[in-house]
């Protein structure tokens, strides 16, 4: 089964109540801390710790929690990032972080 970004968007309205909005802003929650980790956040420099528990939680309720924390996907986002250091082609970075974020949503459902 592939999960492509719109699914997981989706995954993630299904627990705002459908507010895609927040569903983006959580999609870039979880890419922040699968590359730069949580420390920053939880500091709470940049958003509120309230914030930050109230974000996770509606990740885990979406059922992608695993992804938070999975090596591959801060690799993939590295490597997409890096396009401008002479990195590998955008089209396969892209495809790479959705196929590492479909097999970590498989391997937890």
């Amino acid at each position: 089964m592939d999960i492509n970004i719109r699914e997981i968007i989706d995954q993630l309205a299904a627990v705002t109540k459908d507010d895609y909005s927040l569903a983006f802003k959580l999609l870039g929650f979880i890419i922040y801390i699968a590359q730069e980790g949580n420390e920053t956040l939880l500091s709470g420099s940049m958003i509120s710790p309230r914030t930050y528990y109230r974000w996770f939680e509606r990740v885990e309720k979406a059922g992608l929690k695993n992804l938070l924390m999975d090596a591959k996907l801060q690799q993939a986002i590295s490597e997409y990032v890096g396009e401008s250091l002479g990195g590998i082609p955008i089209e396969e970075r892209q495809t790479k972080v959705s196929e590492i974020i479909s097999q970590s949503l498989v391997v937890n459902q």
